[in-house]
């Protein structure tokens, strides 16, 4: 969809909203307490509901001849009867409603009340009226789009389409054995892909001279340099041991000479 769609979409939105919330306000003002400023004693107070209920006892009672708009214009009075049963089934005094000017002043207190009541009502009809119209035709476009991103995929297919970047938002054909990655994901398998394709071509010989080094280090130690002998060139050396007699010493045999006696 265009800006406007999107725009025209948001706006709905809002609008639905305003009118669950205008709703609300239309209990909350039902029940309400509407008060009438009559000549008794603190005036008169009454629900919308309590209205209601005086509105129908007077049609009720008058067979339809008088109507409660008569009554607050002046137009009309309550009769003996209407007012007894408006204190009896409202609880609405007698002295409030007996006068014809305070009769008049709480219907018109009523009536104020059912017109912003009527208000609130006309203005939820507004703009769902704007919804209802605006909803078909984002309706329509929403299809056609379907229809549109359907027909492309079909397209993509066709020509052997497996993947790739996604240039649009929209419905999408999934493959079997097709793996789907966000934007992240496929930087990280990249980056992963760079730094293999720049250290295999040299990770040959690296292990190769470790495996050398290693295979000297245990012959000669670490670091050490491997020694090449050449026995064509070396000398023979023969060692000779001469191994001395033991000589005994003791006391002088019978017979020997003075002088062998006193070697020592």
């Amino acid at each position: 969809m265009g800006k406007e769609a999107i725009a025209q979409a948001d706006r709905n939105e809002k609008l639905k909203k305003e009118i669950k919330e205008t709703k609300l306000l239309i209990e909350m003002e039902k029940n309400q307490i509407i008060s009438a400023d009559t000549a008794g004693w603190g005036g008169e107070t009454f629900s919308m509901k309590n209205f209601e209920g005086m509105m129908k006892i007077v049609s009720d009672m008058s067979d339809g001849k008088i109507t409660a708009e008569q009554i607050a214009s002046g137009e009309a009075q309550l009769t003996q009867e209407m007012i007894d049963q408006m204190h009896r089934q409202e609880n609405i005094d007698e002295g409030d409603v007996k006068n014809k000017e305070d009769a008049m002043i709480v219907f018109s207190a009523g009536f104020e009340k059912i017109a912003q009541i009527n208000a609130r009502h006309a203005e939820i009809q507004k703009k769902q009226a704007e919804i209802d119209s605006t909803d078909e035709i984002l309706k329509k476009k929403e299809k056609q789009v379907e229809i549109e991103v359907r027909a492309d995929i079909k397209d993509k297919e066709s020509k052997g389409y497996t993947g790739g970047l996604v240039l649009k938002g929209g419905l999408a054909k999934i493959h079997q054995g097709e793996l789907l990655m966000d934007n992240d994901a496929a930087n990280m398998m990249a980056n992963a892909a760079q730094i293999l394709s720049t250290y295999l071509p040299t990770s040959g010989t690296m292990i190769n001279q470790l495996q050398m080094d290693r295979m000297m280090n245990g012959m000669t130690g670490k670091n050490a340099e491997p020694i090449v002998i050449d026995n064509s060139q070396q000398p023979t050396i023969i060692n000779q041991t001469n191994v001395a007699a033991p000589q005994t010493r003791g006391p002088a045999l019978v017979g020997e000479g003075r002088d062998k006696v006193n070697m020592r």
